[in-house]
This record gives structure tokens, C-alpha cells and sequence, in this order.
């Protein structure tokens, strides 16, 4: 299931982390070239602290931080679900691209609610690449 939803900078297309079917209709969407990849927006700061390569300094920094912000960083969970085979045999279309994964805490009701039905998610802004 695609999402279109409210950030705290724009409108966002997401889709759950295990969907790799929505995953590449947002690439089609966007028209998204797929040497981009798309940032994860997790549930909270615990979650970064747990399952992020940032340190305690790092996101205690981020909690502080007023403006809205990505920050790229690796995540060995992340990684592992990356490298996952489904049982047809496929990986994510651009698994290559994630050198760093770029993260976005959720920041509103309805980012916060999505995201406690299906865990994180893949977003993007709603615009058309290139646009």
C-alpha cells in the first residue's frame, strides 16, 4: 500500500519497509531514477539509538535539533532486510545505492500512526523527480 501523507517540510509518498511492490510503484510514480535511493522515517529517537550506527551524543543532538532533518547514517537491521531474497528469489531493485541510509523521525499523528501499524517506511516527497 502507497501512502501519501504530511512531513514536517512537505507532502510524502511512503510505502511500508517489506513492500517491495509499492516500493518500486513509487519509483514509477516519481519517475525516480533508481540510483536514488529513499530515506526511512522510523517511529522515534529510541529507534535510531538502537538500531542506527549513531551514537548517544549524535542523537541526543538530533532530539535538540528544532528544524526538520535527514540524517544518513548505516543500520545493520536495515542492511540485513536489504540483502533479504523473498521467495521469489528478489532483492530490492537498487539494494546497491544504500551505501548510508538516510533516516527522518516521525514528526506528526499521522506519520506516527502509519508507521505503528506497519513499522518504518520508505518515503519521498510527493513531487516528480526532476521537479
Amino acid at each position: 500500500m502507497i501512502y501519501i501523507l504530511p512531513t514536517d517540510t512537505c507532502y510524502g509518498i511512503a510505502c511500508a519497509l517489506d513492500d517491495k511492490a509499492s516500493y518500486e510503484k513509487i519509483y514509477k510514480i516519481k519517475k525516480r531514477n533508481h540510483g536514488k535511493a529513499l530515506a526511512i522515517m522510523v517511529e522515534s529517537f529510541k529507534w535510531l539509538r538502537e538500531n542506527t550506527e549513531l551514537t548517544d551524543e549524535q542523537v541526543d543532538f538530533l532530539e535538540t535539533y528544532e528544524k526538520p532533518f535527514t540524517i544518513l547514517t548505516d543500520s545493520r537491521p536495515v542492511r540485513l532486510f536489504l540483502e533479504f531474497q523473498d521467495e521469489n528469489e528478489e532483492y530490492f531493485i537498487n539494494k546497491d545505492v544504500y551505501e548510508y541510509i538516510s533516516f527522518r523521525v516521525a514528526s506528526n499523528d499521522i506519520e506516527e500512526k502509519i508507521i505503528s501499524k506497519v513499522g518504518p517506511i520508505w518515503l519521498t516527497s510527493a513531487n516528480l523527480s526532476g521537479t
